[in-house]
């Protein structure tokens, strides 16, 4: 974890990522329209509709706390565990281009791209610009990837986006020579991270298992940054608090909300959805279901390998660290690999453990639902004209064209 003067190859892996959001975006716009919204699109876009056109009162949703900033309703958490920073960050887009699927849906994609572009300087940082170049190419000929940078279920781009400043600028914090720029960075790092969990409350189970990686693979380098790096380490804190507080004020109510879920099915559930996750087939039995989670399991859906070649990358990985340990142990200490292995690890224990968790992160981490939820249509008050975001009204799963099941390269820890 060496800082590295990269700028020659900071320019070739940008390089390279502008030409993989040129092919995405060339893959992805056109027709980008044909489907209609389903629900999770058009709430969240409905919040900064509701803040460029006000006066569409009794739009809101009964979980939605807003307050008046310049006469407009401003969203500032969206349900107990659902903050608006997606919201938010749609108003000034909708400020520009207008409501409408096309414009919800670029930004959406762009937002997915630029943290592409983040994730692959980090990547670039901790290990090579070859890896970073190679991560770029998966991720972007992920059709999970693909199709949640379009259709998003939940803030997935959001978070994703919050994740990969977050890891970039806290990188950037601990390498840098130069004290202001690592306070910058460190301060920007933690309010990212913070506004993931803003976005949405189990943003924080991937902070705790990156965390508890860190805390276990790489003890000593912890024990080094809290004597040399705790006023950045304190600033980056200081950040995510802040910039998470308006979900740390819904406390009792995401307790609440916990407890409803607390009966959503039990380890043997939990351990098959993570595995049609994982082979891709999950997403094909929610279309199937029109987005029940209950009934998935009961559909007969085909399924990938992709399954089965995580674990038998997660044990090939593994057993390389372990020879490492044994060959270098000085350099095992600080290889990033093992953060990430362990944080993978636990990320997947914690999907198995929590209660509702599985499905919790697979809209945090990985990929979506089908068409057909509902529109932004069905979220107006009676008499009034079909929303600007919204698709064919009474859209359902048997009238809406499918999209093709997803299928994943990673597992749900952190990218």
């Amino acid at each position: 974890m060496i800082a590295r003067d990269a700028a020659p190859q900071t320019r070739a892996v940008v390089a390279v990522w502008a030409v993989l959001a040129a092919s995405v975006s060339l893959a992805s716009l056109p027709g980008v329209d044909d489907l209609g919204l389903y629900y999770d699109e058009a709430f969240l876009a409905q919040q900064a509709r509701d803040f460029v056109e006000p006066g569409r009162e009794g739009l809101h949703a009964a979980s939605v706390r807003y307050v008046e900033l310049f006469g407009r309703p401003f969203a500032v958490r969206n349900a107990a565990y659902l903050g608006s920073l997606k919201s938010q960050l749609l108003i000034p887009v909708f400020w520009l281009a207008g409501a409408d699927v096309v414009t919800l849906r670029t930004a959406t994609l762009a937002t997915a791209l630029l943290a592409l572009l983040l994730g692959m300087l980090w990547t670039a940082r901790m290990f090579s610009p070859g890896v970073a170049m190679a991560t770029g190419l998966l991720i972007a000929s992920d059709p999970g990837f693909l199709y949640f940078g379009r259709f998003e279920w939940g803030p997935f781009t959001t978070n994703l986006l919050c994740r990969t400043a977050g890891l970039l600028l806290l990188t950037i914090a601990w390498q840098s020579p130069h004290a202001r720029r690592r306070l910058l960075a460190a301060a920007g790092g933690g309010v990212a991270l913070g506004l993931g969990v803003f976005s949405r409350a189990d943003f924080a189970v991937i902070l705790g298992a990156a965390a508890l990686g860190a805390a276990i693979g790489h003890w000593r380098v912890l024990v080094w940054g809290l004597r040399e790096r705790r006023g950045e380490i304190a600033v980056a804190a200081g950040g995510a608090v802040l910039a998470s507080a308006p979900m740390w004020t819904a406390a009792a109510s995401l307790l609440g909300a916990g407890g409803a879920i607390a009966d959503r099915g039990g380890l043997g559930f939990r351990a098959g959805v993570w595995w049609n996750v994982l082979d891709g087939s999950q997403f094909l039995r929610l279309m199937q279901t029109g987005g029940l989670f209950e009934g998935a399991r009961d559909v007969d859906a085909p399924g990938g390998v992709l399954g089965v070649a995580f674990l038998v990358a997660l044990g090939v990985v593994g057993a390389d660290l372990l020879a490492s340990m044994r060959r270098d142990p000085v350099a095992a200490r600080t290889d990033p690999r093992r953060w990430l292995w362990i944080t993978t690890v636990l990320i997947t224990l914690a999907m198995l453990a929590l209660p509702g968790a599985v499905r919790a992160i697979c809209r945090v981490t990985m990929v979506g639902l089908a068409a057909g939820r509902p529109s932004m249509a069905s979220i107006r008050s009676p008499g009034s004209r079909p929303a600007a975001c919204a698709g064919p009204p009474g859209s359902t799963p048997a009238t809406s064209r499918p999209i093709p099941a997803p299928r994943l390269f990673a597992s749900a820890a952190p990218r």
